[in-house]
């Protein structure tokens, strides 16, 4: 009797509890259900088609994408937007590496920034629920900056707490040539001086990282940046705001 009622008991016990251990009822850790919660499972992506999915704080709390074939000197946009008023989703931009690039955790249900690459591979984009639970809608694109010519003038807008932190332009200027350096000269003109923006010269080699030439932080109200050619080719200008929001004037002139 005593065996058949320990036979009873063990029996119990695993159409009890074997179950629950199967479906996860022991905890292992932080995971991701679909099975992108690192750079190595990233889900591919492609420039300029939307995905939705969801992440939670709890049990989801990380996917990851990935855009091939990037090309040194564009730009990689990344922009969510979710729906849960309650909770926080962050955003950031990572190089082949996995080093960030950009990392977004303010702001409204949309938010987005925009990073050079600054050499050619595969870049991932992370969206994290740092609070809460939310469905989201994730956009990326990957395209070359517009290009500025000498004498000519752009505008735009940036805002630290919106979908457009970050902007970036290119132009061509031709480096010891003849024993000239071709020079180039920004001024940037803010439409709200009480927004603080940030620009800065840059290259892109083909090297880890891109080459800071000049830059210039906390600008208000009005700026000027210079840099003198080290090669003939591309370079790039980065406005981005750091605080605030304002609209801007970007005049470009070279000799």
């Amino acid at each position: 009797m005593n065996a058949r009622c320990s036979l009873l008991v063990a029996v119990l016990f695993l159409l009890t509890c074997w179950p629950a251990a199967a479906h996860g009822g022991f905890d292992s850790g932080t995971r991701t259900p679909d099975n992108n919660d690192t750079p190595g499972t990233a889900t591919d992506i492609t420039s300029g088609i939307p995905v939705s999915d969801s992440v939670n704080s709890t049990d989801d709390q990380y996917d990851f994408y990935k855009v091939t074939g990037v090309v040194a000197g564009q730009t990689v946009r990344a922009l969510v937007n979710y729906t849960e008023p309650s909770a926080q989703l962050n955003l950031s931009i990572r190089d082949p590496s996995g080093d960030n690039l950009t990392a977004v955790s303010s702001g409204g249900l949309t938010r987005g920034d925009t990073a050079l690459a600054a050499f050619n591979g595969t870049f991932y984009v992370e969206v994290k629920a740092h609070v809460g639970a939310s469905d989201y809608v994730l956009a990326v694109t990957v395209a070359f900056p517009p290009v500025i010519d000498p004498g000519s003038h752009v505008s735009g807008n940036l805002s630290a707490d919106a979908a457009n932190r970050t902007d970036f332009y290119r132009f061509w200027l031709d480096g010891n040539l003849s024993g000239h350096r071709e020079v180039g000269l920004l001024n940037i003109t803010q439409s709200d001086q009480g927004a603080g923006m940030e620009a800065a010269f840059r290259d892109v080699l083909g090297y880890r990282g891109s080459h800071i030439y000049n830059e210039s932080w906390n600008l208000t109200g009005r700026g000027t940046l210079s840099a003198a050619a080290s090669y003939t080719g591309w370079y790039f200008c980065q406005l981005r705001d750091i605080f605030g929001a304002s609209g801007y004037i970007l005049n470009y002139s070279a000799g």
